[in-house]
């Protein structure tokens, strides 16, 4: 399934993604039921995405079909111009933009709470919604982080006007 997987870096780009998450789900399962822990799935994974910057020759395809699209907006140029800018940038740097809020925001937190020992519950997650120690942190990141760099760098009064 890794050779298949490795394989599929030379696919077309309409199939690549559906068949490279249906095959690197079978090597993570695959890797889980031998007894090899399957962290190392993620990492051969990662190894065998391709990292490149985009060529100049795609980067000016996708100018093309993006200028196509702006002076006849119709659902296929619409479509060519959306696959022309995915062929252009490397598939890691689509899948780190795509999975950048899913690890930020509950991957990481979570993987540090449980390398911390922290054990979530019901009890322990109740208790601090009701705390007036965390509902100090929330007002103090949502309310006073927003007040605390006002006004932006650069602003003067009365040279932003709506």
């Amino acid at each position: 399934m890794f050779a298949l997987l490795a394989a599929l870096r030379f696919a077309p780009i309409a199939w690549r993604t559906p068949l490279a998450v249906l095959v690197g789900t079978g090597v993570w399962v695959a890797l889980l039921k031998s007894g090899i822990d399957p962290v190392i799935a993620g990492l051969a994974v990662g190894l065998v995405t391709s990292a490149y910057p985009p060529a100049r020759t795609d980067l000016e395809q996708v100018t093309q079909l993006t200028r196509s699209f702006r002076e006849q907006p119709t659902p296929a140029l619409a479509r060519s111009a959306q696959l022309g800018v995915a062929s252009a940038i490397s598939p890691n740097e689509r899948l780190q933009y795509r999975l950048h809020p899913w690890t930020s925001f509950a991957i990481v937190p979570l993987f540090a709470l449980a390398n911390a020992g922290i054990h979530l519950d019901a009890g322990l997650l109740r208790d601090a919604v009701h705390s007036p120690i965390t509902l100090g942190i929330v007002a103090g990141y949502v309310v006073g982080k927003p007040l605390a760099s006002w006004p932006p760098r650069g602003w003067r009064p009365g040279c932003c006007a709506g």
